[in-house]
């Protein structure tokens, strides 16, 4: 038997803090992706489809209209090129050579400095009564363009690892730190920080 059609491939939206239709298991049973507060790695063998797997999320992922994609794409195979006029300028990259290895180091340094600067939002607005928590939701992405969700995409990421720029280079830091806080594998990465439009200090390092 084969898999039933995508629900959402005619229409439909999905909304980042809520799980959203991804397929089906082996007994077609569907199957749901969360990305809120979450983190995900595909890996796999050459051609198993690991691409394929996290570009299904990434379409899952875009049709929340509050969601920012961000894109490294390591091969140069242009998969994620569908995406590209979903994202900002600067936001998405493709290549397999030295000028795109160091461009995703910027990206990484970008989007770390906007962790560190949502802190201080989410209280703000927790305290205000958003959220009883301290943690990012709908409400406060919609009220605050700076919190609208990030959803980062590292493709081949072990060209980057182990690179200059990587775990032996400036990246170790950034890297090692997220280590240390919990884990946050890099092939596919979500979370939710300012607006891509936002530029920390670190946008010397990222050019449009």
């Amino acid at each position: 038997m084969r898999q039933p059609p995508w629900p959402l491939l005619e229409e439909g939206t999905t909304d980042y803090f809520e799980p959203f239709p991804y397929g089906a298991d082996v007994r077609l049973r569907p199957v749901t992706w969360s990305l809120a507060e979450r983190n995900s790695l595909f890996g796999g063998v050459p051609g198993s489809g690991k691409s394929l797997a996290a570009r299904n999320v990434l379409l899952g992922a875009v049709l929340d209209p509050l969601v920012i994609p961000v894109i490294s794409e390591l091969k140069g195979s242009g998969d994620y090129d569908c995406f590209e006029q979903l994202c900002r300028p600067a936001c998405t990259w493709c290549g397999a050579d030295e000028r795109s290895i160091a461009r995703t180091l910027d990206i990484i340094e970008w989007l770390y400095g906007l962790c560190e600067e949502r802190g201080p939002l989410v209280a703000k607005y927790a305290r205000a009564g958003m959220n009883s928590v301290k943690k990012v939701n709908r409400a406060m992405a919609e009220h605050d363009e700076r919190l609208r969700p990030v959803v980062a995409m590292f493709d081949e990421v072990q060209e980057f690892m182990s690179s200059k720029h990587g775990i032996k280079g400036p990246g170790a830091p950034m890297l090692l730190v997220h280590h240390q806080t919990g884990p946050r594998p890099p092939a596919f990465t979500s979370s939710s920080p300012p607006n891509a439009s936002t530029r920390t200090p670190c946008r010397k390092r990222f050019p449009a």
